[in-house]
């Protein structure tokens, strides 16, 4: 069956992969179907492939975007500290000093508690102190009364936990 003898339906559907071949592969047709139904397998994949191929390039450009943003705002507080620095006349080499251990700790990856997650407020108190005892009970276990209170009384260790234990993390040398 020749083009012209071929249906409506298939004259449309080649139109159709015409263009959109036009769009994802630059025109560079290898494939050749030769009835409707391989030509709409064959829109399919290039449709398939325009989606996939856009929604990695939206991926990259999303994380580009933030990765950009948060060097931005290093640059800004390291702009301020500078700024602060000169207006109160901190000399030179202290000056280095200070932004040098700025710059290192910006650098390192920063331990989240469980202020950081704001998700964890959204529990229960008693599930929110178990979380909590969990999380400390290797710390606090290494003092001996508090590893005798954990055997006396598990209650009294997830209040302490919950209500009286607050996570301070420091840098070495601090």
């Amino acid at each position: 069956v020749s083009f012209e003898d071929s249906g409506d339906l298939y004259h449309y559907f080649t139109a159709f992969h015409w263009t959109i071949s036009q769009l994802t592969a630059g025109g560079l047709e290898r494939v050749a179907p030769l009835n409707t139904v391989e030509r709409q397998f064959n829109i399919f994949c290039l449709i398939f492939g325009l989606l996939f191929v856009s929604s990695l390039v939206s991926a990259l450009s999303a994380t580009m975007t933030q990765l950009k943003m948060q060097k931005q705002d290093q640059v800004q507080k390291l702009r301020e500290l500078r700024q602060f620095l000169i207006q109160k006349s901190v000399t030179p080499k202290m000056a280095m000093r200070v932004q040098r251990q700025v710059v290192e700790r910006m650098a390192k990856k920063k331990l989240l508690t469980d202020k950081d997650v704001p998700a964890l407020a959204l529990l229960s108190s008693n599930l929110r102190s178990e979380l909590r005892y969990e999380i400390l009970q290797p710390c606090l276990l290494k003092h001996p009364l508090l590893r005798l209170c954990d055997h006396v009384d598990l209650g009294t260790m997830h209040t302490l936990c919950g209500e009286a234990v607050d996570v301070l993390l420091l840098p070495t040398g601090d």
